[in-house]
């Protein structure tokens, strides 16, 4: 009976040292995944078609009678006081600054404010130096007939008034109706002619999805007609029955125009489609981070952990696709920082 509980117990034995040989040994701790810091450059955008477009307005009214022989002004022309739109017959019609419009021939012992107008533009001109009076004098006369013989008519000193179309302001782009105005077709007088070209006007047209995406204010970098880079900046937005969204796009407050001195560049009539970057996260150097390394503080801050576990507090300066450029005062190429498994 001894032997057979001996043998019993050895065999328990046995199982037991059996049991703890094939337990599998506890899986070492993993270390939580790390990065090395060092310096990079953040930037994020979105690249879309702008339009542009010069807005015409209209602003002379043709009052010769005749046939046009030339036709001198190129739509997008950035024309001054005294240059020549058009010849009729031979005759040339100018432009001129003026508010009233021509309405009646004018000679010596004429007056009005139409007078002065005229005065004014023989002056810029550098035809007339005496005192604008408005009154059509020995001395206007003489600058009238200088005038007419610089244009190549005949010097009558008489001011007809098909001579000249009057705008509002000068100097100023210009486009003739090309339909109305082109060589060899007959005029009869009160055909519009002339539009004024102001400043071009830019816009992105996107899916509402598309706007949702562009920031209020958000810098633009268009692509020029001819690889440049004009600044543009978001300036207010207008949703259509279609639901696409017009986001308008206006100059720097240091620029007059998006396009400045190259407006000369876009077509006077139209619509040009540019390349246009709308600047979701301005070009940042510093460095930088996986957004995931980044952890909240208790104090409400936030902070990366060093390969010892501690908190190094950094204040996050740009942010896209994932990654942060951070400042910090403890910061230096090549440490190890840890990616929390969970935040």
């Amino acid at each position: 009976m001894a032997v057979v509980l001996l043998s019993i117990a050895v065999v328990a034995l046995g199982l037991w040292s059996a049991s703890r040989l094939f337990v599998p040994a506890a899986a070492p701790t993993a270390a939580p995944p790390s990065f090395t810091l060092a310096q990079g450059t953040l930037a994020s955008s979105l690249t879309y078609s702008a339009s542009a477009s010069w807005p015409a307005q209209t602003a002379g009214t043709n009052l010769a009678a005749g046939i046009v022989t030339t036709v001198n002004a190129e739509p997008g022309d950035k024309v001054k006081a005294g240059d020549v739109l058009y010849t009729v017959g031979l005759r040339p019609v100018v432009i001129a600054q003026g508010t009233i419009p021509s309405y009646e021939d004018l000679s010596s012992g004429s007056s009005g404010k139409d007078v002065r107008q005229l005065q004014a533009m023989l002056r810029s001109l550098a035809l007339f130096h005496d005192p604008i009076t408005g009154i059509f004098d020995a001395r206007t006369d003489s600058a009238v007939r200088a005038w007419q013989r610089s244009l190549g008519i005949e010097a009558t000193g008489a001011v007809s008034a098909s001579d000249v179309i009057y705008v509002d302001h000068l100097p100023i782009r210009v486009l003739l109706d090309g339909a109305v105005v082109s060589r060899g077709l007959p005029l009869v007088g009160g055909e519009k002619v002339l539009s004024t070209l102001a400043t071009p006007k830019f816009s992105l047209v996107l899916s509402g999805e598309q706007a949702a995406a562009v920031p209020d204010n958000a810098a633009v970098a268009i692509t020029s007609p001819d690889g440049k880079q004009w600044a543009a900046l978001t300036t207010g937005r207008a949703q259509a029955a279609d639901g696409n969204v017009t986001v308008n796009l206006g100059a720097p407050t240091s620029k007059e125009s998006i396009c400045a001195s190259q407006c000369d560049l876009l077509p006077a009539s139209g619509v040009t489609a540019l390349d246009a970057d709308v600047v979701l996260v301005p070009k940042t150097t510093g460095w930088i981070v996986p957004t995931a390394a980044l952890v909240s503080t208790d104090g409400g801050g936030v902070a990366l952990v060093d390969s010892a576990g501690t908190e190094q507090a950094v204040t996050i300066r740009a942010t896209a696709q994932g990654q942060a450029i951070v400042d910090g005062t403890n910061l230096h190429d090549g440490a190890h920082y840890q990616i929390p498994a969970t935040q």
